[in-house]
């Protein structure tokens, strides 16, 4: 395939090996969008051969494309769409472990930025892997999202700033999760994080 010169899906596989439950049951379906653009799905499996996804990963692989941190260079860009475990796989280090994986291929195949679209409730996960807000904007939407609901705790304004600069423990972060997928105005937010 030509778009293989961006990112191959022997590597695209490789990054989806995690110790003991994903192996050698991975699939990749990856489509040439020219030679300068890939977009692929992965579905995980475990050792049972069942899938572990909600919903296929979805990647795209771009040669050149608008970097986020420097808006007038064009850069080597991994996006990644939709990553959601089935719930009894969460919360086992496994998207902890793809995204190291993800990050150290990037690496030796020389990505720029990995861009992604969060939802409300990734956004405080991609935080803690070292994204960052494309705007200022965006960052100052998701800390008054976030109000609103510890102000539905009936927290202080004392209690939310500290969360706000400390980070959301886990017990909150989990009803904030729950949350947010029930609200009606949830728009997702442009971040990225440099790969090299």
């Amino acid at each position: 395939m030509p778009c293989n010169n961006i990112i191959s899906d022997n590597d695209i596989l490789s990054a989806y090996k995690v110790n003991n439950i994903c192996d050698n049951n991975n699939i990749v379906a990856s489509y040439c969008v020219g030679n300068n653009f890939k977009t692929v799905k992965i579905d995980m499996h475990d050792k049972q051969n069942q899938s572990i996804l909600k919903r296929n990963i979805e990647r795209s692989y771009h040669l050149s494309q608008p970097l986020f941190k420097e808006k007038n260079k064009l850069g080597k860009i991994a996006e990644h769409k939709y990553f959601i475990l089935k719930d009894e796989y969460r919360r086992r280090s496994i998207g902890g472990t793809i995204h190291s994986n993800e990050l150290n291929l990037y690496k030796q195949l020389k990505f720029n930025e990995i861009q992604l679209r969060a939802a409300w409730d990734g956004l405080i996960v991609w935080e803690k892997l070292g994204f960052k807000y494309k705007d200022n904007i965006d960052k100052k939407k998701v800390e008054a999202f976030i109000k609103i609901y510890l102000d539905s705790l009936g927290k202080t304004i004392e209690e939310i700033e500290d969360i706000l600069n400390e980070g959301m423990p886990k017990e909150l972060f989990l009803d904030f999760e729950q949350w947010s997928n029930k609200q009606r105005y949830a728009p997702v937010i442009n971040m990225y994080k440099e790969v090299s």
